[in-house]
């Protein structure tokens, strides 16, 4: 969810700088590159479990446990500015229409920084720390978790508390926006929650049998998916939160599902493996095995590659359909966070060795199922994606 640099790749790196000036809006990926190779690699100088974000514009933000979040040139790696947010930052920011980044810090603190300069716009302060990733609905209301056991709705404009839902434990995990409004939210409680988008009211719960720290994700015929560190991954109704399946895995589930457009799961494993699921019996396709922990979650290429990291230090690729590998990259630490896919052929990565790395694929972008990726889009709003 890794590689030194080499001579060839410092060259090509300053040939994209030249390109990048020429061209400033219209950054283009060297398609002569081989998957898999390293296009630009940036020390932020501490672990980053923070899932990259990319902006409409090209610009890649992400934190690091050293407290700051980054803004980085997508196409060379350069930094355009750093925001010191106290304490660290796992959080993966969330970027609206308008270029504002939002991101949680364990400083108890939302924060919405200008996408161009970084300066703050507004902060709200929560009752802890605030590791859940924002999600943004689209009449722009703000929605994040905090330590303090409550999802918060905020008002993206200016940070004005909307109403708060409490649940009964530490809510980690990022939030799902649904088509109608509808907010999805998992807590340490063992709990899922529906809640009323306008009201903060509550419309349904189901329980698990421990932690809930995975999104919950909404895929094809209506359908919830969510993990639990109950070793297993649930399809509830998204409606009434019935179940519909579960699939046991061999430990806990901490990366949240993706879905594509034929309605298939793939989701990782802490038991080191990344699974692909019938969405609508459960029923195992595949299976892959890595060396290590597997808590990123995967995102989909419009291509048919799968992309996802492991404990194992390394980013994989594989053919969606059949679990085929078709090349891996090592990075010098563990990955916990997401890949994030782009529309110049790239995928961005961080790495507990301190780095964010960007990596050549074979694809465009992202593929166009309901839950491509974590945070359902490269600028991680987390609105279900609309489909046919």
């Amino acid at each position: 969810m890794r590689c030194k640099r080499t001579h060839p790749v410092t060259i090509a790196a300053s040939l994209l700088l030249l390109v990048a000036a020429c061209h400033p809006g219209n950054p283009k990926s060297d398609t002569n590159r081989t998957p898999g190779t390293q296009v630009w690699a940036f020390q932020t100088g501490d672990k980053v479990d923070s899932s990259p974000t990319l902006a409409a514009d090209g610009t890649v933000y992400v934190g690091s446990d050293n407290g700051i979040v980054f803004a980085l040139n997508g196409q060379t790696g350069s930094k355009h500015w750093e925001y010191p947010a106290t304490n660290e930052v796992s959080s993966s920011p969330t970027v609206g229409p308008d270029g504002t980044v939002y991101v949680g810090s364990a400083s108890d603190r939302v924060v919405a920084l200008n996408g161009k300069t970084g300066r703050v716009r507004w902060e709200y302060l929560a009752g802890g720390d605030v590791g859940s990733s924002p999600a943004l609905s689209p009449s722009g209301d703000l929605l994040i978790g905090s330590d303090d056991r409550k999802l918060h709705a905020l008002d993206a404009g200016n940070g004005s508390l909307k109403w708060t839902f409490s649940t009964g434990n530490f809510i980690t995990g990022p939030p799902s926006i649904g088509p109608d409004g509808t907010i999805y939210v998992g807590s340490r409680d063992f709990r899922v929650y529906a809640i009323d988008g306008r009201t903060g009211l509550p419309k349904w719960e189901f329980r698990t049998g421990n932690w809930v720290e995975t999104a919950p994700v909404l895929g094809l015929d209506n359908t919830v998916f969510v993990g639990s560190f109950d070793n297993k991954i649930y399809a509830l109704h998204a409606g009434n939160g019935t179940k519909r399946w579960e699939f046991a895995t061999g430990y806990w589930v901490v990366s949240t599902p993706a879905v594509d457009e034929e309605g298939t799961v793939y989701v990782g494993s802490n038991d080191r493996r990344m699974y692909a699921l019938d969405g609508r019996t459960g029923a195992k396709k595949w299976e892959f095995v890595t060396e290590g922990l597997v808590e990123s979650s995967p995102a989909i290429g419009d291509d048919g590659t799968l992309y996802f990291g492991s404990h194992d230090g390394r980013l994989y690729a594989l053919e969606k359909r059949t679990g085929a590998l078709k090349w891996s990259f090592a990075t010098g630490g563990k990955i916990r966070g997401s890949p994030v896919l782009g529309s110049h052929g790239l995928v961005y990565i961080g790495s507990r060795d301190g780095k964010v790395y960007a990596i050549q694929t074979s694809g465009k972008g992202p593929g166009k199922g309901p839950a491509p990726m974590f945070g359902i889009n490269p600028q991680h709003t987390r609105v279900a994606a609309l489909r046919d």
